[in-house]
């Protein structure tokens, strides 16, 4: 065997060598780095899951920082390979930012739904009015949340609208206040006595204010002979419809008694107490 081919074989075995050695140390690498990952993504759950963040945005973030840390060492055992991770860096950004203008919505509605479950506005089982709609919170993710409507439609809001639109949670207080509007003939000073007598004993029957709140009776206006009468009380949340109706029919009852002519113009209004 001359040198010349003595010269190449060794070569070549020095090559396969090396190869061996990087390809080698590349499979343990990774290897590691899938470890690493699945305990980072443990130990980040752990943590979240003591700071009693939501579930949904606890198994996000775990998962997120897995796939972060993976795709981080692949990067590096291409380099270990001797492939010039550079050029595939500038690649990957240009992807990168191609991906977020096509996808910009649907990104926008990722970072509403992580700040939703985040601060944690509502959460399941809560009622919620957003813009024209109201009804309870079924689901929320990542993307989406469900509500199925009082009307009895299901409703599903892409996050971005919810965190962009005024939001009022109905159920995160335990008491509500109940507003009746009527409309009650005026004729003189002592039938507007005893109709504020005759609502005011009404009122008292029908709520359950919270400590520093309490029931009203005020006339507001009078035009046209008509006398317009405002009815306030406060009972639990679970309990305003009921009573809402129970204070309209016997204010009625109880002010016909009275031989007090009555015309109804009803609104619910929900307050928080002070």
């Amino acid at each position: 065997m001359d040198l010349s081919t003595w010269g190449l074989e060794s070569n070549l075995l020095d090559s396969i060598a090396q190869w061996t050695f990087r390809l080698g140390g590349a499979v343990v690498f990774l290897v590691l780095a899938w470890w690493v990952g699945g305990r980072a993504r443990h130990w980040s759950r752990t943590f979240l899951e003591k700071a009693k963040l939501d579930q949904t945005l606890v198994k996000f973030a775990s998962n997120v920082l897995r796939w972060a840390i993976l795709s981080a060492s692949f990067i590096a055992c291409l380099g270990l390979l001797g492939v010039n991770t550079g050029s595939y860096a500038a690649i990957l950004g240009a992807a990168g930012l191609a991906i977020g203008l096509a996808f910009q919505n649907s990104l926008s509605n990722l970072a509403a739904g992580i700040m939703l479950l985040i601060f944690r506005p509502f959460k399941v089982g809560d009622a919620l009015t957003v813009g024209d709609l109201s009804g309870i919170v079924d689901e929320t993710d990542i993307m989406l949340t469900s509500i199925n409507g009082f009307d009895g439609k299901r409703y599903i809001i892409p996050n971005h609208q919810l965190f962009t639109q005024k939001i009022a949670n109905l159920s995160h207080y335990p008491y509500r206040r109940v507003e009746v509007i009527l409309h009650i003939p005026y004729t003189n000073a002592q039938d507007t006595e005893l109709t504020r007598e005759v609502l005011s004993e009404v009122a008292s029957s029908h709520s359950d204010p919270p400590q520093g709140s309490r029931n009203s009776v005020n006339l507001i206006d009078i035009k046209f002979g008509i006398a317009y009468w405002r009815v306030r009380i406060w009972h639990k949340f679970d309990r305003v419809s009921d009573e809402r109706d129970g204070l309209l029919s016997d204010a009625h009852a109880k002010l016909a008694v009275a031989n007090i002519q009555t015309q109804f113009a009803p609104n619910i209004s929900l307050s928080i107490p002070n």
